[in-house]
């Protein structure tokens, strides 16, 4: 009996979690050992700093080196590839985690990964010391990998080697023999190493195209190209020099300063329908629609043309300064975390950090569907197409700003062909704004972690950040003096991160708005998502790893923005009806089939019309002559009333 109360007893504990014993970094390493390295090993890096900081030191490098960093991209590629970097990132910090799961939620996997937990001062040191090695390898390598793939010699990945060389690591530890366990996940560079391949793997088969070898290119590859067939890829309706259709989007030009001109491309036009969602259903992607705004272009044009004139030098930092999302949002982050007293290396906000760039990676599927649907013109192309011709007193580019004297306000007279906004236009359609879908889903996730928005409460005060006299990349010179920026809210963030695309002259009106609402929300999915892989549970939804299709259209409407097949579901199987309508319909692409088509229709046409003339017109008008000329042929009735009875007969005529 007392047997039997025993093994009930134990039938109802918690079962034990099974756990990896550390491997790889040991206090008694045999020399010349190639399955373990020396506690000694890393006694280069700063571990009894406080502040010190691997993630730290290793991002505020990506920020500060160019062309290395992430700023050579266009914002949904830096997106995506953030993301994809943190993925691993993060996956090393579960793996301390007493409960957390790596982020695709696969349970047998993490605790395949889950690091023994210390007993004791000496245990709970090299605990520590793995737990760091571990974040080393991993930040280092996905950085040098994923970041900087297509970064030239001397970028990024150089000088983070550089700072590992600087601690004493050799960053080359699974390539030149120094160890032989890298594929073994009990130690530091193994799991790295693995999480990495991981991710690698992951990327050709999320649907970005990032080494654009989709669908099947195995040579002179284009990142990130639309790879889809010709009936679903993007392309433009207006030509570059050509504004035939007002409404839709135009390549604009763009030089360097030195002669070199080219034309826009659509950038990732392909990644709203193809792109796999980590957190999100296509259901939910699909439903998340907005409505054609509508605009009055005059009225919008001359609204841009009004705000660009009364731009303050103010105004000026903050459209720069909120131009790069990751060089804005990203230092924020950080300063919030450091003052409420977490280092970069802690769980908390390592969670803060994947998450946020996570949100911005769903963000950015989202909002760039809805781009490509609506396929709207911008600010720039309408002025100058559709406004041509007329003299307006707006901003007048760098070179108007060393005339006036102050910060540049006023504006000058200038010929509508030659305005320009203050920055860059981005490469995509102008509605909706993906500044303010980013700054919202970013701001949402943020402030959900940390359950309040209350920066006083959390931090003492304002956000503060600041820009240095002389440091704008528009105008030389400016602004004059050092401009110090605050923020008492992520609110107020949103808020002037979406009013500055307007200020800039980049987007219309409600363009800023309907980002916003389009994003809502976001940031509320990958926080649950986050908190439930934190407790060790899988997500309501989260993308399947091992999943290899990739569809070409993800909602029942095609990416062209026509109206969605009736009847039609996203799980259907009318994706051929869609497919047969873009072929009725898309005289985009020139092919033999639809040469052949179009002549063979114009024929029957010709032939119907021809068949109708002869029925219709001329053959009753050819019986009639017959009729008539019959009658005229034949002889005439004799007039058998005449006294005489004589006959009388007409001649031929």
């Amino acid at each position: 009996m007392g047997i039997q109360t025993a093994l009930l007893f134990l039938t109802l504990l918690p079962p034990v979690r099974a756990c990896v014993k550390l491997k790889g970094i040991e206090f008694d390493c045999p020399s010349g050992s190639k399955f373990c390295l020396p506690v000694s090993a890393f006694d280069g890096i700063p571990l009894n700093d406080p502040s010190f900081s691997v993630f730290g030191t290793a991002v505020g490098t990506i920020l500060q080196v160019t062309p290395g960093g992430l700023y050579g991209y266009e914002t949904p590629i830096q997106n995506h590839l953030a993301s994809s970097v943190m993925t691993p990132i993060y996956g090393a910090a579960a793996a301390f985690h007493d409960t957390a799961l790596e982020l695709f939620g696969r349970k047998h996997i993490s605790e395949e990964r889950r690091r023994c937990k210390a007993s004791g001062d000496e245990e709970e040191q090299l605990w520590k010391l793995h737990r760091t090695a571990t974040l080393l390898y991993t930040v280092f390598w996905s950085m040098s990998e994923i970041l900087t793939w297509k970064q030239p010699a001397g970028g990024a990945a150089t000088v983070l080697n550089k700072i590992l060389e600087q601690w004493n690591i050799d960053p080359n530890i699974c390539t030149n023999g120094t160890v032989e366990n890298c594929d073994d996940v009990a130690t530091p560079w193994g799991l790295a190493r693995t999480m990495i391949d991981e991710i690698h793997d992951f990327m050709k088969r999320d649907g970005w195209n990032h080494m654009g070898d989709l669908p099947d290119v195995s040579y002179n590859k284009v990142p990130y190209v639309d790879w889809r067939s010709s009936y679903w890829r993007y392309a433009p309706k207006n030509t570059p020099w050509s504004l035939t259709d007002k409404r839709r989007w135009q390549p604009l030009l763009e030089h360097n300063q030195q002669g070199f001109m080219f034309h826009q491309e659509h950038v990732v036009p392909h990644i709203g329908d193809t792109a796999r969602s980590i957190f999100l259903t296509d259901e939910e992607i699909c439903d998340r629609d907005l409505e054609d705004p509508e605009y009055d272009l005059n009225l919008e044009s001359n609204l841009v043309l009004q705000r660009t004139r009364d731009l303050t030098e103010f105004q000026k930092v903050e459209i720069e300064y909120f131009d790069n999302k990751l060089a804005s949002l990203f230092p924020l982050l950080v300063q919030q975390y450091v003052r409420m007293g977490y280092n970069l290396d802690s769980f908390e906000f390592i969670v803060a950090d994947a998450a946020n760039l996570h949100a911005l990676r769903e963000a950015t599927i989202v909002i760039w569907r809805q781009k490509v649907k609506h396929d709207l013109v911008r600010p720039t192309s309408y002025i100058h197409s559709r406004m041509v011709g007329q003299y307006v007193t707006s901003y007048g580019g760098p070179d108007s700003v060393s005339l006036k004297e102050g910060n540049g306000s006023g504006g000058v007279n200038i010929k509508t062909e030659e305005w320009q906004p203050y920055i860059r236009v981005m490469p995509h359609a102008e509605f909706p704004s993906g500044s303010s879908c980013f700054c919202r889903a970013f701001a949402d996730t943020v402030v959900l972690l940390n359950g309040s928005d209350d920066l006083t409460n959390l931090i003492g005060g304002p956000l503060m950040d600041s820009r240095p006299a002389g440091s704008s990349k528009i105008e030389k010179g400016f602004p004059v003096e050092d401009v110090n920026l605050s923020y008492n809210s992520w609110e107020e963030i949103v808020q002037r991160c979406g009013d500055t695309r307007l200020e800039g002259g980049m987007h219309f009106t409600s363009s800023v708005q309907r980002g916003e609402d389009v994003c809502a929300g976001i940031g509320n999915v990958v926080v649950d998502a986050f908190k439930k892989l934190e407790q060790g549970e899988a997500p309501g939804y989260i993308v399947d790893y091992d999943a290899s299709n990739i569809s070409e259209s993800r909602c029942p409407m095609n990416i062209l923005g026509r109206e969605r097949v009736e009847g039609a579901t996203a799980d259907s199987s009318s994706e051929e009806e869609v497919i047969e309508e873009v072929k009725d319909d898309d005289d985009n692409h020139f092919n033999i089939s639809n040469v052949l088509a179009l002549l063979f229709g114009q024929l029957f046409v010709l032939s119907l019309t021809i068949i109708c003339y002869l029925i219709i017109v001329y053959i009753p008008k050819r019986v009639a002559q017959i009729k008539e000329g019959f009658s005229k042929d034949s002889p005439s009735i004799p007039d058998t009333s005449s006294d005489n009875h004589s006959l009388t007969t007409e001649g031929n005529v």
